[in-house]
């Protein structure tokens, strides 16, 4: 089953206009390759600006994985070990890296956010509320010293109570 995917051109046309990508990207003078499967996208930049060619055709990242993969990695909210490419790759679950790691060090926050903008928008309108929701409770903590002789020296600690859990030094 083939990915539903911008053109390239159109891919380019997104980072270009994105003003996270365009600060993670600049200075980059490479480019990025996405190989998924059959289909390729691909986008060069020059000083962090996106470009038709590179001046530097050597610096060029690339990650390539089979159709399914990248199945995973562009859902709206993607599985495990498939929201980040670095993640996946990490896990061995199909995602291969080509090119220099220091520059894939470099440039990988505009990496993964290039990939954001190829995945659809989620359906929230608002920012996911946490599952596990917790009321907030004022404690009364109560700090006291404690004098403790030791080898006949007099030794004060400090030490804190709040609610029946020990008390904290």
């Amino acid at each position: 089953m083939a990915l539903k995917l911008p053109s390239s051109k159109a891919w380019q046309a997104l980072c270009r206009v994105d003003s996270e990508f365009m600060l993670a990207a600049r200075h980059w003078n490479g480019g990025l390759v996405l190989n998924m499967g059959d289909q390729t996208l691909a986008m060069f930049l020059n000083d962090g600006v996106v470009s038709g060619a590179p001046d530097k055709p050597a610096s060029i990242i690339s990650y390539s994985g089979d159709t399914s993969v990248w199945q995973g990695l562009l859902q709206a909210v993607p599985p495990r070990f498939h929201n980040d490419l670095l993640a996946n790759l990490s896990a061995g679950l199909g995602i291969t890296r080509e090119g220099d790691p220091l520059l894939h060090a470099q440039y990988f926050a505009a990496v993964v956010r290039a990939v954001e903008l190829l995945r659809p928008p989620t359906q929230y309108d608002q920012a996911i509320p946490h599952l596990h929701k917790t009321e907030g409770v004022i404690d009364a903590p109560v700090g006291r010293y404690v004098h403790i002789e030791l080898q006949g020296h007099d030794h004060r600690i400090y030490f804190e109570e709040a609610g029946k859990g020990i008390p904290l030094l």
